[in-house]
């Protein structure tokens, strides 16, 4: 799940910054961080729900969402996570 605002920093912006630090020999890292947070009213994670894409764990012969934590506190995982290691 990703989000880009056009708005926020349009394209032709983020092309010059690109070039900019290539002149500099500098580069880019993309860091994917696969958890989405759990916030009641998060659109992201709130369709998810609804599309049941979230990593579950079984617990007392029931499956519940997983839920980890990272830098925006309590997050769900979706499984495109894990078919994308296993290569399915």
């Amino acid at each position: 799940m990703f989000t880009h605002s056009p708005s926020r920093f349009p394209q032709k912006e983020f092309q010059d910054l690109i070039e900019t630090l290539h002149k500099n020999d500098q580069h880019m890292v993309v860091i994917l961080d696969p958890g989405v947070n759990t916030e009641d009213g998060n659109a992201a994670y709130e369709e998810g729900k609804r599309r049941d894409i979230f990593m579950k764990i079984r617990r007392n012969d029931e499956y519940r969402a997983f839920i980890g934590r990272v830098w925006p506190g309590k997050v769900g995982f979706h499984l495109s996570v894990v078919f994308n290691v296993l290569g399915r």
